[in-house]
């Protein structure tokens, strides 16, 4: 029997469409998707990954009765950034609970996002939820917050909050309502780490025009790398970053409240002279800076 023309192509269509995702119907598949796009979970060096069935998860990720409010899952398909294709959220037990999403990359790659970051408290949890027809995550956790204004060093409060995340610039970030156009001059960053010491210092000079180059102003002595133009779009794309988590009005300094972790220095300079300078001891300051130092990371392994 042969089939009309408009079945042949709607099944065309479907097969080019679909991807693993698409196919996972239980918690089975869902992990044998995770250890096939990331090897760490098939790794002799690291902890068995274990998919726990959505009533344990409730039961056990009690975090302010969060998990049974929002009727969370243990993983969801959804389209976080509107391309038309099948990504997956999903709450895994690895050493803690971590929340994780897969975004689909095309051509059968994965972007495997890690959402959860605070070590040895299990209240971190994500949820797909739909504001104006935009899909976003609403994402609940309690940490240990650095009290900016404690009068004495290291002093923490314990803070439960809700961030609406959005899929943008590659990761995961706070939803803004407005977006502040700041006139960048420099960005100059670098890390600090109690294992390796400091890290090259990195300045990106941007110019009027977009134009921006790249160097390295120290190295622990070793050999500078030279200055040279970059990427016009990798630019843009930190600058308007910069933009839209209104990188002004964060605070100056965030830190976890454990010991042995990086330390990442931002220190932005406009062309009105005023400057920015952030610390964040643990790099979980807000989702936000989080890509935006995936960002410049990447910068910076693309011009060494």
């Amino acid at each position: 029997m042969k089939l009309p023309l408009i079945i042949i192509f709607f099944l065309i269509t479907n097969s080019a469409i679909a991807n693993s995702i698409d196919s996972i119907l239980n918690d089975n598949d869902v992990l044998t998707f995770l250890k096939r796009i990331d090897k760490r979970f098939t790794s002799d060096k690291y902890r068995q990954l274990k998919i726990f069935p959505t009533d344990t998860i409730r039961q056990r990720l009690n975090c302010d009765s969060i998990a049974e409010k929002w009727n969370i899952n243990n993983w969801e398909k959804i389209d976080f950034n509107g391309d038309n294709k099948t990504d997956l959220i999903v709450t895994t037990f690895w050493y803690n609970f971590d929340v994780f999403v897969a975004i689909d990359k095309g051509d059968n790659t994965y972007q495997l996002i890690q959402l959860s970051n605070i070590i040895s408290r299990n209240c971190e949890i994500g949820k797909p939820i739909k504001i104006n027809s935009e899909q976003l995550l609403l994402f609940f956790r309690i940490r240990n917050e650095y009290d900016e204004d404690a009068e004495k060093n290291f002093s923490f409060k314990l803070k439960s909050r809700i961030d609406t995340l959005v899929y943008k610039f590659g990761g995961f970030i706070e939803k803004q309502k407005t977006t502040v156009l700041y006139d960048i001059s420099e960005i100059e960053y670098h890390t600090l780490s109690s294992w390796t010491g400091i890290s090259p210092i990195f300045k990106l000079k941007i110019s009027s025009t977009g134009k921006a180059t790249f160097e390295a102003i120290s190295e622990n002595s070793k050999k500078v790398i030279p200055p040279r133009s970059t990427n016009k779009d990798n630019v843009k794309s930190i600058v308007d970053l910069v933009q839209y988590i209104n990188i002004k009005t964060l605070r100056n300094k965030y830190s976890v409240a454990w010991s042995d972790d990086t330390t990442m220095y931002i220190k932005i300079t406009f062309r009105d002279g005023t400057v920015k300078q952030i610390e964040d001891y643990g790099l979980t300051g807000t989702f936000g800076l989080r890509q935006l130092y995936q960002l410049l990371l990447m910068l910076n392994s693309t011009n060494s």
